[in-house]
């Protein structure tokens, strides 16, 4: 590539200290266009993107040191739009979801490496909205929880790995509000304590 009053112009590529070709990548008058691509120290893929008049577009990836794909997303007019997967090296998928005009929109997924679900739950301009659910790497201790416009509002529940509460009580615009009890395992209830609305949550809920 080459240099137009100050701006990159052409083709331009990186190289490794072996003289493999580590990246390709395209400008007009200093503006990113066509198939940028990039590979791994060992000669394999490591992404592929495409750009149109400086602005992300098309599909998106990028693949594992071992040559399995990592993430796989598409683009339009600079912005995420449509379904975005990741996944681990293993193969397994870590993550899916999807975009409009570059906010998450609708259901969210992720999981743990073994392919368990971790969390799941909807998003609404780019906002965690209405019910989510997390799971422990076990997938028996779950936490249920509200959202409204990525703020919690609404009950509140964590559960041991017998599916007993352990957690229970109510979130009001960010605040917990009411009774809240904390149980063992076997049921039985260990304390409970009743928030004003006034009191906001500072410490990490346990």
């Amino acid at each position: 590539g080459r240099w137009q009053q100050g701006r990159e112009h052409g083709a331009f590529a990186s190289f490794g200290k072996d003289g493999r070709k580590l990246s390709e990548s395209f400008y007009d008058g200093g503006q990113p266009i066509g198939t940028w691509l990039g590979w791994w120290e060992d000669g394999s893929k490591r992404s592929e993107s495409i750009w149109v008049a400086g602005a992300e577009a098309g599909r998106w990836q990028r693949w594992h040191r071992n040559g399995k794909l990592a993430e796989q997303a598409t683009w339009h007019n600079g912005q995420r739009q449509g379904e975005l997967t990741r996944w681990y090296d293993s193969g397994v998928k870590r993550e899916q979801g999807s975009y409009d005009h570059g906010q998450r929109q609708g259901t969210w997924q992720t999981f743990f490496p073994d392919g368990k679900p971790r969390a799941a739950g909807d998003y609404v301009a780019d906002l965690k909205h209405g019910l989510w659910r997390e799971w422990a790497p076990t997938r028996a201790a779950t936490t249920v929880m509200h959202f409204r416009r990525g703020v919690l509002d609404g009950p509140w529940l964590r559960h041991h790995s017998n599916g007993k509460l352990a957690v229970g009580g109510t979130f009001a615009e960010g605040r917990r509000v009411g009774i809240w009890r904390w149980s063992n395992a076997a049921g039985a209830l260990l304390r409970s304590q009743t928030y004003a609305a006034a009191e906001a949550v500072t410490p990490p809920l346990k």
